[in-house]
């Protein structure tokens, strides 16, 4: 029990030692009027004081077991929380170990992107399978859309890394600057996005957003 608890238990104890002494009086002097006007022995008076200090011994005694319920149910609340926080972070494990590394554009011309290559690696000690990477190219002289480059991996093992190219030679992709920038781990992702889907190696599939928290999904929403 900490001590503002047990403070506020004490507080409590006393308040109700004091409520119920008063009545105990008020009771015994009740008591003493309504009698035929014989005053109480001493005897009268020890057993009376007895049952008081009985009585007063067995509420301190209930809030004190009170107080002790309270923080005992407190304490495994608490328990059961930190329990659920520590299976959360054991279970993004694996799902915070798969990683796109980088984007690689190659330019076919000045603000002409030609193709894209996206790498991902597993950091993770377990493998991941069906791994998705879509990646969107903010096409900004075509006004506010935006342009979608999907690749896909069977199978990552445990430390693997693998590469996939995207080719748009046909279609080159506009892009407001002569070279479009690498993104990497330590790229802050403006002029890229990537959403990678994957499931691991308990079978749950998972959805992360430019290496950011990844989040649990249905399998079924994941590209087949």
């Amino acid at each position: 029990m900490d001590k503002k608890t047990r403070t506020r238990v004490i507080a409590w104890g006393v308040q109700v030692t004091v409520l119920v002494c008063a009545l105990i009086a008020g009771c015994a002097l009740a008591y003493q009027r309504s009698s035929s006007g014989e005053k109480p022995s001493a005897a009268d008076w020890m057993q009376g004081w007895g049952t008081i200090y009985g009585l007063v011994a067995t509420t301190i005694a209930a809030i004190v077991a009170g107080g002790v319920y309270f923080e005992t149910v407190k304490a495994a609340r608490e328990a059961e929380a930190n329990r659920k926080a520590d299976d959360r972070e054991a279970l993004l494990l694996a799902p915070r170990a798969v990683l796109v590394t980088r984007i690689g554009p190659g330019m076919q011309d000045k603000r002409k992107l030609r193709d894209v290559e996206v790498s991902i690696q597993n950091f993770g000690s377990q493998p991941v399978r069906r791994i998705s990477a879509m990646v969107t190219v903010n096409n900004f002289l075509a006004g506010p859309t935006a342009t979608q480059i999907g690749v896909r991996v069977p199978l990552l093992a445990p430390g693997e890394a693998q590469s996939r190219t995207w080719n748009c030679k046909d279609q080159p992709i506009e892009v407001p600057v002569d070279e479009a920038p690498v993104w990497d781990l330590d790229t802050d992702p403006t002029f890229w996005s990537v959403t990678i889907n994957f499931i691991d190696a308990a079978g749950r599939a998972w959805n992360r957003v430019d290496n950011g928290e990844p989040f649990q999904v249905p399998t079924h929403v994941l590209p087949g």
